[in-house]
């Protein structure tokens, strides 16, 4: 029996009573229609509403804030090295997916640096095929027993082209400086 759904008939609220063992429902008292309502969807959807307007606010802030602002200086590119991010992402790749993802990681992620720097026309390649094979188990291992989703090695697969996109990201976008010096500002605001 679920707490939150209450019911009414002709505006008497109803008392609630477990069918089957888990089936919810109600004693009626007459033929009339019978009102069944979610109570808690009702501060739910307030709240959708009310981070919809947040949302909204915030947009046309930055929209109003951020046309005012002056154009910064332009900072110079700099490239953070793989020797750096490959342990972070073999890291978290092992707190999601254990240790057969460490070494999926620790294999995919220096791979996905080498094919990055060497040959970036063949990396989108190199990240669809581990998405195709395992769509493939999906699609040849459909719903039943032994659905592709009861096998651990789809999943490990795809995590291949995870690595792969996120240790190749740091070569092609420059990274900005937390705190930087402007002509004219101060430092101590």
């Amino acid at each position: 029996m679920n707490p939150g759904w209450e019911a009414t008939q002709d505006g008497a609220a109803l008392s609630p009573v477990t069918i089957d063992g888990w089936q919810q429902g109600w004693r009626l008292r007459s033929d009339a229609t019978v009102d069944a309502s979610f109570v808690p969807d009702r501060p739910y959807r307030l709240g959708l509403v009310g981070g919809a307007a947040a949302v909204a606010l915030l947009i046309g802030a930055v929209v109003l804030v951020g046309s005012r602002r002056p154009e910064p200086a332009p900072l110079a590119p700099r490239e953070l090295s793989p020797v750096l991010l490959v342990p972070v992402w073999v890291v978290a790749v092992g707190l999601v997916a254990g240790w057969v993802g460490v070494a999926v990681a620790a294999v995919a992620a220096p791979v996905a640096v080498i094919v990055a720097r060497r040959w970036p026309d063949v990396g989108p390649g190199l990240v669809a095929a581990p998405c195709l094979a395992a769509g493939a188990a999906y699609a040849l291992m459909p719903w039943g027993d032994d659905w592709a989703g009861n096998q651990a090695w789809p999943h490990y697969v795809m995590l291949v082209p995870l690595v792969s996109v996120l240790a190749s990201v740091p070569l092609r976008r420059p990274v900005r400086r937390l705190f930087s010096r402007r002509a004219g500002r101060s430092m101590t605001r």
